[in-house]
C-alpha cells in the first residue's frame, strides 16, 4: 500500500527526490530491479549527485556482488560530500570485500 501510495504522489510531484529515493529503496527491498533501475535512473536526471541515490547505486551493486561497480559509486558521493556517514558502513564492507 505504501509503494502505491508513492507512486501515485510521484506522478503530480516528479521533481520531489524524496518520493524516487524512498520509491527506489522499496523497490530495492522487494528485488524488483527493473524498477528499481528506472526510478534511480529518473532520480539521478533530476540530482545527479543526490547522496542518497549514489547511496541506493552501491547498495544495489553491492547486493549483485559488484563490489567495484560499488565502490566506484561510493567513490563519487564521497567526492560529493566526504562526510557522509550512511555510506560508511557500507564501504568498509565494500573495501573488506575488494580485499578478500
Amino acid at each position: 500500500r505504501g509503494i502505491m501510495l508513492l507512486g501515485k504522489t510521484l506522478e503530480t510531484q516528479r521533481n520531489n527526490i524524496w518520493l524516487y529515493v524512498n520509491l527506489a529503496k522499496a523497490k530495492l527491498e522487494l528485488g524488483q530491479m527493473q524498477e528499481f533501475t528506472g526510478l534511480l535512473k529518473a532520480g539521478k536526471e533530476l540530482y545527479p549527485e543526490y547522496e542518497p541515490l549514489l547511496l541506493l547505486e552501491a547498495t544495489a551493486y553491492y547486493s549483485e556482488e559488484k563490489y567495484e561497480e560499488a565502490y566506484n559509486s561510493l567513490l563519487r558521493l564521497f567526492d560529493v560530500n566526504p562526510r557522509y556517514l550512511p555510506a560508511e558502513k557500507l564501504f568498509k564492507e565494500v573495501k573488506n570485500k575488494l580485499n578478500n
